[in-house]
């Protein structure tokens, strides 16, 4: 039996030549919050209140690959209206992995946001609609409170009663939501800054997939895999998962290759029979290739075992382009993707949280592995959860 921690990768030829400088050294909180703080107030909130309102377009946006976008939250550039199917254009104005990152020694933290999806049947309104704040604590990124949905326009407290401690947060928005504007609310006498500039060196990591890659259907934004492995690594990423339209059309290998990247994440299989996969495969990977020449492509089967008939004609397709001499193309099985004695799905197709969990433990090992090659110095910086 394979080792669930093992790194599966087929094929590496070479070490990748994607230099990326080893992070600045990134000065603490405390400091950087000093030198920082932002002094604006939203005009758009009541002045009477308790709270100092922050809008967020002052804070560090993570998770997105373009500026000129529907929303300062949605995931891709306007030009691509028209250009790209019409589901990937609608799932594309939802925040799905987008980020505010910052610094506050405020005791309390509230959110406003707003423009808030109607509740589906197999997903938790948390996921689809809510936002999730982390703390990085000790080194790590630690849960610290859910803001759940409740109409138009929510204000949700997510932490209190902590220390007045210079901390740095990272607040994931909803799954399955446009969002049109966030407010960040902390105390009178607190500070604010954007985030440290701990990743002002990091690629992110590009993951374009599926309704799973989007995030269906965790229970909070912060649990689907891609924000599980961007807390783990401690790594930027974008997502691009696009519910029921990731099918590698040739424009959004163009869309793609439109952002610089450490690594692309393809795990598009659920949404491509295998007629489809066998048509589409290798000239979507092929045409990425010759737009990013330098950039690692990670091909990922899909983890359910029904689609097993696609996973193989994916097989395929990465095998001929490696037979052909494609490098930098490494890949990852559904082997033990699924390593748990309790069903990891919600309807044999979208993981629950603990599927979520089970595709990051799989992930991790090959992630980690491709970024050492491309920054050794800094790969081990945070500490694996595989430990635990």
């Amino acid at each position: 039996m394979e080792n669930r921690f093992a790194v599966k990768i087929l094929a590496v030829t070479g070490i990748c030549s994607l230099i990326q400088v080893v992070n600045a050294a990134v000065p603490d909180p405390t400091s950087w919050l000093q030198s920082s703080s932002i002094e604006t107030t939203s005009s758009t909130v009541n002045p009477k209140s308790t709270l100092r309102w922050i809008d967020g377009k002052y804070l560090t946006l993570e998770g997105r690959g373009f500026t000129d976008t529907e929303t300062s939250y949605s995931r891709l550039a306007k030009k691509y209206q028209g250009q790209v199917t019409g589901g990937v254009w609608t799932n594309s104005v939802s925040a799905a992995g987008v980020a505010l990152r910052f610094v506050t020694n405020s005791p309390d933290i509230s959110v406003k946001w707003g423009d808030v999806k109607d509740p589906m049947s197999h997903m938790p309104w948390t996921g689809t609609s809510g936002v999730d704040l982390y703390a990085l604590e000790n080194n790590k990124w630690v849960f610290r409170g859910i803001g759940m949905p409740s109409g138009v326009q929510n204000e949700k407290v997510l932490q209190t009663g902590k220390a007045m401690t210079a901390t740095e947060y990272l607040l994931f928005l909803p799954l399955y939501s446009k969002v049109d504007k966030v407010e960040i609310g902390i105390g009178q006498t607190a500070n604010i800054a954007a985030g440290t500039n701990r990743y002002v060196n990091n690629l992110p990591i590009v993951y374009y997939g599926t309704s799973i890659t989007q995030g269906g259907c965790a229970s909070r934004p912060g649990m689907a895999h891609t924000s599980i492995l961007r807390r783990w690594l401690d790594h930027p990423s974008i997502n691009l998962g696009f519910s029921g339209s990731g099918k590698c059309e040739l424009i959004m290998a163009d869309v793609l290759a439109e952002i610089s990247a450490a690594i692309y994440v393809v795990e598009t299989v659920a949404n491509m029979d295998a007629a489809m996969v066998t048509s589409r495969a290798v000239p979507f990977i092929t045409a990425l290739r010759s737009k990013q020449p330098d950039t690692t492509i990670l091909m990922v089967e899909s983890p359910n075992a029904k689609n097993n008939d696609r996973n193989i004609e994916w097989r395929k397709a990465f095998e001929q382009m490696t037979a052909d001499g494609m490098t930098k193309l490494h890949y990852l099985t559904n082997n033990e993707m699924y390593n748990t004695r309790e069903e990891a799905t919600v309807d044999g197709t979208h993981p629950t949280d603990l599927g979520f969990y089970q595709i990051a433990l799989k992930y991790e090992p090959a992630l980690r592995a491709i970024l050492a090659t491309q920054n050794p110095a800094s790969v081990d910086q945070f500490q694996s959860y595989n430990s635990k």
